[in-house]
């Protein structure tokens, strides 16, 4: 008996929503906890940055798994280039109301 479920089966949209609202969360309670915790006057960030960025990844590559987007593909054309992947979901039809050069460095 094969127990096995294809990828395309298992990720699914709402399942990669449900981790994106996770790692916000997590990013969330992370930043409420090292808020009031500055060591030798500098903020510990990296770990809210990371999962923030983790979150934006997950919640772009939902919506392009609910636009048919294939598992295979999100990984592979993808990766985790934060980039490619409002490209694509801007191209699947994504709107957003941020402008891009807010975000430049």
């Amino acid at each position: 008996m094969d127990l096995e479920v294809a990828e395309e089966d298992r990720t699914t949209g709402l399942g990669l929503v449900r981790y994106a609202l996770e790692h916000f969360a997590g990013a969330l309670t992370t930043h409420a906890v090292l808020e009031g915790d500055w060591r030798a006057g500098v903020p510990s960030a990296a770990p809210v940055y990371s999962l923030s960025g983790q979150a934006i990844e997950l919640g772009l590559k939902a919506f392009l798994r609910e636009q048919g987007e294939s598992p295979i593909a999100l990984k592979g054309k993808l990766g985790h280039n934060l980039i490619k992947a409002l490209d694509a979901a801007e191209g699947a039809g994504f709107s957003h109301t941020a402008s891009r050069s807010q975000f430049e460095l």
